[in-house]
């Protein structure tokens, strides 16, 4: 049984590298040939890899057909006013006049949907206070959901689909919404009580987080500490937490139980019989346990609700849940097999844990915890002497959870480090102190504010007091950790081969025997091999990367490990922008801390957004913009020319420093001897008829010419203003580059523009498509690859 469990498991494990999602007829298929797999003898314990594939790709395939089921078109709908009926479904985040929240709509434009649709909602100052439950009417715009698509960057669209959400919009200004329903739900009346008694505090956000799982309080500020000392797990509510309020509601319930002698109370009744009454008292005490597991178990789900169901804490829920149901019907089961039913079970009911990174933690911290104590089995079995006083014990249970603490940090640290891009050296001082500290104290005592709140407002400050107190001095320490000048060290993408090899290393050195330890030799071989790939890497190559920032542009080209960038995205009110969202994470991925050149085609707010944030993040040596209020080592005037690592930067427009219109963008032509790419930036065809003009004036050969390029970043997005024929024919590139919003209500590009494009054989490319867009140049040609085709294929980020 727990081979098909596992087998089930690497099932649907399978299914996530595959690029597409095959249709509902190849998943039947699959389950087809699962049966006939399961009625054969000799393939049955393989059967359940074909069922647990199939699974997870049907459960896959109900959420890309959700337009198709309610008759929708998504692609059109993003291009109108979508009146919307539903209800509110998360407590919203609301900050500076703007509230997010998740919204279940089951009416569009007052046709009732078969299967309701959940939507990402913004809305900007809102006119009435959104809570959960509610019921509203709005009128909303949306997209089918979406996300960037970069090397290091965040994947939006997996986040989306891991929350089963469809859509992502925002509510309409200066529009009539209504509020059909103000009945709120229990967690929000619960949240709207306690926070109302949280006093204005700058760590009151680590206790909503601890109670509710509400972070959107949380500041960079938070993120920072909380990153450079890799404790980010303790305020996202998960298995620790459900296990920590589990536990502490069973030893509590215990003790009161225990407080009251039974069948003393049960004889003063039972005169009578005196016996039974003895006898009855002896066997409530005997089973005070069976009460006490339910009670925990029923706290555990509770607190799992106020954190709204989140996947970590119902993952933790399953596999609590299982472990109790064991205990009480005294069925007698090992760890393995306990885990491969519960891995089953969560896969079962929430595939899409499979793409969730906090999932794969939790595995594999429990996997740790199993490790540690079976490894170092001596050192936490301890049978308790009859000498030993209660001191003892307790001195020698602490000093093993100490020690459990400390290796399982130690083991954490490099899977933490692979997804924070960031080695802590700080992180084991910080966890010994910090979850010790959060569990025992902080936690249990927030919880307790929190059901005393609704009760007694002045009791419930007063522990809130004692709690900020605790806080403060561990955010204390845990500020002094972080600022230490070697606290972080970050880390790039050519240093996770050695990071993996030196785990496995460790690993193995606990596990094998001495003389199987020359095998340690292969890890060894596998750097020196990594170390030559780099170093072989031809040092003419180069590449052009267009970045997926939206509507916008950000363009890196990249030679030898050092940097030049056209422009950096845009930047939003709300605090996002594509500097912090796609550029810092792949500098800081390719250990990049420092940019050769920045060129700023012109002050746009798409082009030009994320300035300033990559000025206090990055030492920029070279900086070029004609905007004036920026005091840059060079300005942008055409006939200028530079020459960087054998690559020749020309510049081909403009004239003259005139303003900050499109037409003013500052174009660049970067070439070598065999490969060239022109940066254009937002200029129009009048821009483009003078180059053309002044080319034609000075009877050059067009197909030589000095805009003669075989990749062409597209003028403005695709504009229907700019990509003139005939300055199409004066570049004759080999593939054009549209840097464009999905389904922008620009509508860019233009089909007119890309039929040009097409109709003059060049090779058509949308960043909106394919995701970042890299072109390898080299001396024998130009290599093209999409991310979300070529570098990251998955149907699950596509």
């Amino acid at each position: 049984m727990d081979w098909w469990l596992v087998t089930f498991f690497i099932g649907a494990i399978f299914s996530l590298i595959l690029p597409i999602e095959p249709a509902l007829f190849y998943v039947g298929l699959l389950i087809l040939c699962f049966l006939l797999a399961y009625i054969n003898q000799s393939t049955r314990r393989y059967s359940a890899l074909l069922l647990g594939c199939a699974w997870v790709l049907f459960i896959a395939s109900q959420y890309q057909q959700i337009w198709s089921t309610n008759q929708l078109n998504s692609s059109m709908l993003a291009y109108q006013e979508v009146l919307v009926h539903g209800e509110v479904n998360t407590i919203p985040a609301c900050e500076a006049q703007r509230c997010r929240f998740n919204f279940i709509a089951h009416q569009l434009n007052s046709q009732v949907l078969k299967q309701p649709i959940s939507i990402r909602l913004s809305w900007d100052s809102p006119t009435q206070q959104l809570q959960q439950g509610q019921h509203w009417q709005f009128f909303v715009k949306f997209k089918p959901a979406h996300g960037l698509a970069n090397e290091g960057g965040f994947s939006y669209q997996t986040w989306l689909r891991r929350y089963n959400i469809h859509a992502t919009g925002y509510v309409r200004k200066n529009k009539k919404h209504q509020l059909i329903s103000n009945v709120i739900n229990h967690r929000q009346q619960q949240f709207s009580t306690f926070k109302a008694v949280l006093p204005s505090h700058n760590l009151s956000a680590i206790i909503q987080a601890l109670t509710f799982g509400e972070r959107s309080s949380l500041n960079k500020d938070h993120w920072q500490i909380l990153q450079h000392t890799q404790i980010q797990h303790l305020i996202a509510i998960s298995g620790l937490h459900i296990g920590i309020v589990g536990g502490f509601s069973y030893f509590l319930i215990l003790a009161i139980i225990r407080a009251f002698p039974l069948h003393k109370l049960m004889s003063r009744f039972t005169y009578s019989n005196q016996q039974t009454a003895v006898t009855l008292g002896k066997l409530l005490n005997r089973n005070i346990r069976i009460f006490a597991l339910l009670f925990s178990a029923g706290c555990a789900g509770y607190y799992a609700y106020l954190a709204g169901f989140s996947v970590p804490t119902l993952r933790a829920l399953v596999m609590i849940y299982l472990f109790l149901f064991f205990r009480l019907m005294a069925i007698n089961i090992s760890v393995l097999s306990w885990l491969a039913l519960s891995l089953f079970i969560i896969v079962l009911l929430m595939p899409m844990s499979l793409i969730s990174m906090s999932f794969w933690l939790s595995i594999y911290a429990v996997v740790c915890i199993f490790f540690i104590i079976w490894r170092f089995n001596k050192l936490f079995s301890y049978h308790q002497k009859e000498k030993d006083t209660l001191f003892a014990y307790l001195f020698k249970k602490c000093r093993q959870l100490l020690y459990l603490q400390v290796m399982l940090t130690l083991l954490m640290l490099p899977l933490a480090t692979l997804l924070s891009g960031q080695v802590s050296f700080v992180a084991v001082l910080a966890n010994l102190v910090a979850v010790p500290l959060v569990s025992i104290i902080i936690l249990p005592l927030s919880i307790f504010a929190l059901l005393i709140s609704t009760i007694s407002t002045v009791l419930a400050i007063f522990v809130i007091d004692i709690v900020l107190v605790i806080l403060s001095w561990l955010w204390q320490y845990l500020t002094f950790l972080a600022e230490l000048p070697w606290a972080v060290v970050n880390l790039s993408h050519t240093h996770w081969c050695f990071i993996f090899i030196a785990v496995v290393c460790i690993i193995f050195s606990f596990v094998i025997t001495p003389k199987q330890r020359k095998w340690m030799a292969l890890p060894l071989i596998l750097i020196v091999a990594n170390i030559s790939v780099l170093g072989f890497k031809s040092k003419s190559e180069w590449t052009v990367k267009v970045m997926d920032v939206g509507h916008g542009l950000a363009v890196i080209v990249e030679k030898n490990q050092r940097i030049l960038l056209y422009d950096t995205g845009a930047s939003y009110p709300s605090g996002f922008s594509m500097a912090e969202s796609v550029l810092l994470p792949y500098f800081q991925e390719n250990g990049v801390q420092q940019l050769d050149w920045l060129i700023i085609s012109h002050d746009d707010n798409d082009h030009a957004g994320g300035f300033i944030e990559l000025h206090e993040q990055l030492l920029i040596s070279n900086l070029m913009t004609n905007d004036k209020a920026i005091n840059a080592s060079h300005r942008c005037i055409a006939g200028n020319s530079y020459q960087w690592q054998q690559l020749t930067l020309d510049i081909v427009s403009p004239g003259e420093i005139k303003g900050a219109d499109n037409d003013d963008s500052c174009v660049v032509r970067i070439s070598d001897q065999h490969n060239s790419v022109l940066l254009t930036g937002d200029i129009s065809q009048k821009v483009e008829k003078l180059l053309v003009s002044k080319l034609q004036a000075n009877s050059k050969d067009i197909t030589d010419s000095y805009l003669a390029s075989k990749v062409l970043v597209a003028p403005h997005h695709g504009s229907k203003t700019s990509s003139s024929t005939a300055f199409i024919k004066a570049i004759a590139p080999d593939y054009a580059v549209f840097s464009a919003g999905f389904l922008n209500h620009w509508r860019m590009p233009a089909n007119t523009v890309v039929e040009r494009y097409q109709k003059l054989n060049v090779n058509v490319l949308n960043t909106a498509d394919s995701g970042m867009i890299t072109f390898q140049m080299r001396s024998k040609g130009i290599e093209v690859s999409r991310y979300r085709f070529d570098d990251w294929p998955y149907w699950f980020a596509n």
